[in-house]
């Protein structure tokens, strides 16, 4: 069973607080379903290959409310045992910023390593590397309320090198 690191509870909050920010002049986003769930997806299947390995996980089957308003697609993929993070930050960081925004990366007391990219529309996705295991958190960019987006037909429901958990 897959056991959440504080860094993944930290990431959820982080993400609830970013939630769906409307433009720089007050109007709401105009992003659709369709190009929120490619471009996650194409996030998160480029860090895992950047990391490299077999993965677990898959994506959530109902969206999730943002912050300002709208929903969001959420996946959560981990792997053991970890990966070198000497080796995996580079790989991850070149992947991860062309998504718009800095990788963060925050060093934690327990030795472990996150790298943190979050944008102002709800997209998120955080690296955790422990000694026991690497995971992946995500969330989409937030579309507008009233989408009755059903991830089931955006998101795939398998991926080469992840067992759906």
């Amino acid at each position: 069973m897959l056991r959440r690191q504080a860094g993944v509870a930290t990431a959820m909050v982080v993400a609830a607080l970013c939630g769906c920010a409307g433009s720089d002049d007050g109007e709401p986003l105009d992003i659709m379903p369709r190009s929120s769930a490619d471009e996650v997806v194409a996030a998160v299947a480029a860090g895992r290959g950047a990391v490299g390995g077999e993965w677990l996980g898959g994506w959530d089957l109902a969206t999730r409310p943002c912050a300002g308003g709208g929903d969001q697609f959420a996946g959560y993929f981990e792997q053991q045992p970890a990966r070198d993070p000497d080796e995996s930050e580079p790989a991850v960081r070149a992947v991860l910023e062309p998504h718009g925004g800095e990788v963060t990366r925050t060093d934690r007391p327990d030795g472990s390593v996150e790298l943190l990219l979050s944008r102002a529309d709800g997209f998120l996705t955080l690296v955790t590397i422990t000694e026991a295991k690497t995971s992946f958190t995500a969330t989409s960019a937030c579309f507008p309320d009233g989408s009755d987006a059903d991830p089931r037909e955006y998101l795939p429901q398998s991926e080469q090198g992840v067992t759906v958990l």
